[in-house]
């Protein structure tokens, strides 16, 4: 039977599991490393775990649920869609979703290697490219003022999330 009981290593600043049997053997507990917690204070992660769960709930899940949810006829009158032409509006917040869901799970990872942070900056990347794509194109011409604040906000979330996890590249295995 397995405690899941957490103590704290002040020297350390980590959190780890204690194994009862060490315990109770009269022995030192035996800290198992693979348990150690995702996050403490002593983070280098810190900041990038911020960025990357902000993005995944604004952009990813948020974002996502108003493309696959809204009624058809709210997403055209903000000039987000033509109408009878919903089915791609809908399969980009399908996949909003799902990138969401990566960029939280990621999140929360114990080490981040560098093909999540590869994966995290390609990520950023193609959703800035993509938005910018469709500035230059015009494409984004007809939406409201509300909807261009919140464009300039996503592009600009999308930018500080392509950029973060470049730091981390060259510390990481």
């Amino acid at each position: 039977m397995r405690s899941n009981r957490l103590i704290k290593l002040p020297q350390k600043a980590l959190f780890c599991r204690i194994n009862p049997i060490a315990t109770a053997a009269g022995s030192d507990p035996a800290i198992r490393l693979g348990t150690v917690m995702a996050y403490t204070l002593g983070d280098p992660f810190r900041p990038l775990r911020i960025i990357l769960r902000v993005n995944g709930i604004f952009l990813g899940l948020l974002l996502g649920a108003l493309f696959l949810l809204l009624p058809a006829t709210l997403l055209i009158h903000w000039g987000l869609a033509v109408d009878g032409m919903l089915w791609s509006l809908r399969l980009a917040g399908a996949n909003q979703i799902a990138l969401g869901c990566f960029l939280l799970i990621a999140s929360g990872q114990h080490y981040m290697n560098r093909v999540l942070l590869f994966t995290a900056t390609l990520t950023h990347v193609l959703w800035v490219l993509t938005l910018l794509s469709a500035y230059l194109q015009q494409e984004l011409a007809n939406l409201l003022a509300t909807g261009r604040a919140f464009l300039i906000l996503a592009f600009l979330l999308c930018l500080i999330g392509a950029v973060a996890p470049l730091r981390y590249v060259r510390s990481s295995d």
